[in-house]
């Protein structure tokens, strides 16, 4: 897959300038053009053969202390026109606020830094169907247990971005993503078990064969045969990476903007005060080669760092982004965007703390590899998901469980967090290994 880099600072300056004669006060000017190609299979059969371009354009318009943000697909001097106008009617009507604005100058990022983002992949459709078609029979081979799936399928794209804003600011670069996943079916007389692996990366070399895909994939599908329901009961909790992750994107949602200056979050007022166990560090670092969130400013071009969120347990960053650091009185740089690339660090983990050691420390209780639904009150930070995983006895996986639930206090999890694993697994803003928690509530038979 091939693109000539549009020039896209040119259809920005063209917005920029349209908006002052139509009367802005400032502007901000995001553009987008990417193109991707989506592949999958089922059954050996081709089941989506997709090329897409696509083009975006996103102004937020300001007059005075009124603002308003509009988008289109349509490039063209017209529509933006058209869309000048549309964005400056609604910012008309919208209420005066002061925490509206551009950013000030030694909020600007200074630089552009080479975060290494763009990989490109000449993948033609056909290569694509036969990378796919591997994951798949690389699924189907696993064991007599799993014969079909639901397909397998890869994703590659490539996109040219631009910000401009009145005041001068302007930023051109170019990202790449791709991706492979795999959903066997695993069945065992009138039962069946689905599950789904994926990976992402910048640069294809980084992803995972579809082999690997394809055999984890089944491999998990097929461990989940034979599922039973457990007693309720309190006990100790084992996140595997997949579902630690789904916690800290509760814990990160927290802490963002709207939750924290509406006082709609647990954490609102928690700067400087424990929130997680003390041997427990968060760093975000939008600044890492390759990252899925890596960024050297934000949407409006505010410089961004490599901070710590959460030191020795202790909260030291939220994720506000400049309108929202102004709501709280906060400096935007130790507050920024985000997440974008989030580290989670333990004092307690050794390089030998993969998931069977995870699992030893344990000892009896539960596994949590899955949840579903979404059971986060940001407010009171109540916990309650539909979960499957495993259950655990003398450190070692004894049968699959399904059909249950688990709940707690989310600040009481993250304090009483025991132990983080050396088994990283990285998704795109997070990278963690698995998670003990002390105990937690669960409802089963």
């Amino acid at each position: 897959m091939s693109m000539a880099a549009p020039p896209l600072s040119d259809v920005a300056a063209q917005a920029l300038n349209l908006a002052r004669r139509a009367g802005a006060t400032a502007a901000v000017v995001q553009l987008g053009e990417s193109e991707s190609l989506i592949a999958a299979v089922c059954a050996g059969v081709p089941t989506e053969r997709t090329f897409r371009r696509s083009t975006t354009i996103q102004l937020t318009l300001l007059r005075g202390r009124r603002q308003a943000a509009v988008s289109s697909s349509d490039l063209s001097a017209d529509a933006i026109a058209t869309l000048v106008q549309r964005g400056l009617a609604i910012a008309d009507l919208a209420a005066e606020d002061p925490c509206v604005g551009l950013p000030a100058a030694d909020e600007r990022a200074q630089g552009h830094a080479d975060l290494d983002l763009d990989h490109p992949w000449s993948l033609g459709m056909a290569d694509a169907i036969a990378i796919a078609r591997r994951a798949e029979d690389a699924a189907l081979a696993v064991g007599d247990a799993v014969t079909l799936t639901e397909g397998s399928q890869v994703q590659t794209h490539r996109s040219h971005h631009c910000l401009a804003t009145s005041d001068g600011f302007l930023r051109t670069w170019v990202t790449t993503g791709h991706r492979i996943g795999c959903s066997p079916v695993a069945r065992r007389g009138t039962e069946k078990q689905i599950d789904h692996w994926w990976d992402w990366a910048r640069r294809p070399a980084d992803l995972m064969s579809p082999e690997a895909v394809g055999q984890r994939a089944a491999a998990q599908a097929a461990a989940r045969l034979g599922a039973r329901r457990i007693p309720t009961q309190t006990c100790p909790v084992l996140f595997a990476p997949p579902a630690a992750l789904g916690v800290l994107a509760d814990f990160s949602q927290a802490l963002s903007a709207k939750p924290l200056y509406t006082q709609a979050s647990y954490l609102a007022g928690a700067l400087g005060r424990p929130c997680l166990a003390p041997h427990v560090h968060l760093v975000d670092d939008p600044l890492l080669p390759r990252g899925a969130g890596s960024a050297s400013h934000d949407d409006w071009g505010v410089a961004l760092r490599r901070r710590a969120v959460v030191e020795a347990g202790v909260l030291r960053g939220c994720f506000l982004g400049l309108y929202g650091a102004r709501r709280l009185g906060l400096p935007v740089a130790d507050h920024g965007q985000g997440p974008t690339n989030l580290v989670v660090r333990s004092d307690r983990t050794a390089p030998g703390d993969d998931f069977a050691a995870m699992l030893r420390r344990l000892g009896t209780g539960l596994v949590v590899s899955g949840m579903t639904g979404k059971g986060t009150n940001l407010m009171t930070g109540d916990f309650s998901r539909a979960v499957h995983g495993f259950w655990v006895d003398g450190g070692e996986i004894r049968y699959p469980v399904a059909g249950i639930t688990i709940a707690g206090q989310l600040g009481a999890m993250l304090t009483g967090l025991q132990a983080v694993g050396s088994d990283i697994l990285t998704r795109p803003g997070a990278s963690t290994g698995s998670w003990l928690v002390d105990a937690m509530r669960v409802g089963g038979a």
